[in-house]
């Protein structure tokens, strides 16, 4: 929300914990030249026919052209930093918006439900598993989101309170 950008769409199943994470489902896809080959089809087949740099990875992530970043370093103290600084710009974002001090507060209580909510769900993964992505601009600059692959899909969780619905 801080830049601008579209992070996701609802190509991928979305689903929301506890009213303040966005957890959204990633696929591994293989790219050639802006043509994704989605799991399960025979992409070996169609790259092998046509010269060409292969370009293999998450769906979300080459779709929307979202950069991984190790500004964390599998430091958890550097990301609540962060995460600090971040509500920090969520709240003169929202200002600029003529968001009521009551829409701003509210939002505040629900940046801390989810930086409570995520530490928590993180308890017993090791920090430094977790993947880290943004969107173009300096990542201090815009939403992070964490990618976990300790199960057998991975997903990208995003603060909700970063978010704005684009509309259709």
């Amino acid at each position: 929300m801080a830049a601008g950008e579209l992070l996701f769409t609802d190509a991928n199943k979305i689903t929301i914990i506890d009213d303040c994470i966005v957890q959204v489902q990633c696929k591994y896809v293989q790219s050639k030249d802006d043509r994704y080959l989605l799991p399960g089809g025979d992409a070996n087949a169609s790259i092998e026919e046509e010269n060409g740099e292969t370009v293999a990875g998450l769906d979300v992530v080459l779709n929307q052209g979202l950069n991984e970043t190790a500004i964390f370093n599998g430091d958890k103290k550097m990301y609540e930093n962060y995460l600090r600084d971040y509500c920090r710009l969520l709240v003169k974002k929202w200002k600029e918006l003529g968001w009521t001090e009551a829409e701003v507060d509210r939002s505040k209580d629900m940046a801390r439900k989810a930086h409570h909510v995520f530490l928590k769900k993180f308890d017993d993964l090791k920090f430094d598993d977790l993947g880290f992505f943004h969107h173009g601009h300096s990542p201090f600059e815009s939403t992070v989101a964490a990618l976990d692959c300790s199960e057998d899909n991975p997903v990208l969780l995003f603060f909700k309170v970063g978010l704005l619905k684009e509309e259709a």
